[in-house]
């Protein structure tokens, strides 16, 4: 009796136990492998705005038959929408497929997942980083800009056409003027808006601009680049990645080699590099301009 009851008890032992194996037996979800190839675009990558990248990956099932395959996309990190669902009942599935990325620079999340028939998953992101195509610019050299009192050279300056204006020309070209220059006894060489103060008259300061029926408000900013790095720009890419810092209607204190980031009020940005410097309010500046179309 006590055989059988041995026996008995270790039968169900081991029922229970190979029972508890099957019931815990760990589930294995897909893999999902995005393609690096060329011409495909992985992990995170930069893209022009208004291109359609290619992308893809491959899943594989390590357990049951896959279920789904789906894409979504989160633009500038709002909540994700579907791309599209592919139902399929393979073991094995090639994502092979194009996305455009629109005209706004943003970022966008691209994520595959893949389900298979036991509701295991598994996914995988692709970071596109949207920026805008590099725009054309202007470019200018040697353009010289004389001081408040030089009676042969013109103060006043307009950046689209590259004009340089005198006291008497200037009034009729008011709207086209972006910047006027001075030589201060305090500011030193300056570049200034024509809505700056220190041209506007009153108490202390110059009368350059009241001749003006427009006063065009420019903002200057310290670029951060070299004498040689401007002088390396070909396009606006390097320009409209500067992001200035304290913005003003003035850029005082120039010296030799100086680069200025600039925006119009017509929004052009631009940068000028003090190419020249000769002091005092009867001497000249010449500057070196680069500017968006």
């Amino acid at each position: 009796m006590k055989n059988f009851l041995l026996k008995s008890m270790m039968a169900v032992a081991v029922t229970t136990t190979l029972f508890s194996c099957n019931k815990d037996e760990a589930k294995v979800a897909p893999t999902v492998t995005i393609k690096s190839d060329t011409g495909y675009v992985s992990n995170t990558a930069t893209v022009v705005a208004g291109s359609t990248i290619r992308y893809g990956a491959t899943i594989v099932s390590n357990d049951d038959k896959l279920k789904t395959v789906e894409v979504t996309a989160s633009i500038g990190g709002a909540q994700a929408s579907t791309v599209v669902t592919i139902a399929t009942e393979a073991k094995t599935y090639n994502l092979d497929t194009t996305y455009s990325v629109g005209n706004t620079e943003t970022t966008i999340v691209l994520t595959i997942k893949a389900t298979d028939d036991n509701g295991e998953s598994t996914s995988k992101s692709i970071t596109l980083n949207v920026k805008k195509a590099a725009g054309a610019i202007n470019q200018y050299t040697a353009t010289l800009l004389g001081g408040q009192s030089n009676a042969n050279t013109g103060s006043y300056y307009a950046t689209a056409s590259n004009s340089v204006y005198t006291q008497s020309t200037a009034p009729a070209n008011s709207a086209a003027i972006d910047i006027i220059y001075y030589y201060g006894s305090n500011n030193k060489a300056t570049l200034v808006a024509p809505s700056d103060a220190t041209v506007g008259g009153g108490s202390g300061n110059l009368t350059l601009a009241t001749i003006l029926t427009k006063k065009n408000a420019t903002q200057f900013a310290a670029s951060g680049l070299t004498a040689a790095q401007f002088d390396a720009i070909t396009d606006d890419a390097q320009i409209t990645a500067i992001t200035p810092s304290s913005p003003s209607t003035i850029s005082k204190d120039l010296a030799l080699d100086n680069v200025i980031l600039f925006k119009t009020e017509a929004g052009k940005l631009g940068l000028i590099k003090v190419a020249n410097l000769k002091t005092g309010d009867t001497g000249t500046i010449t500057i070196d301009v680069k500017v968006q179309k």
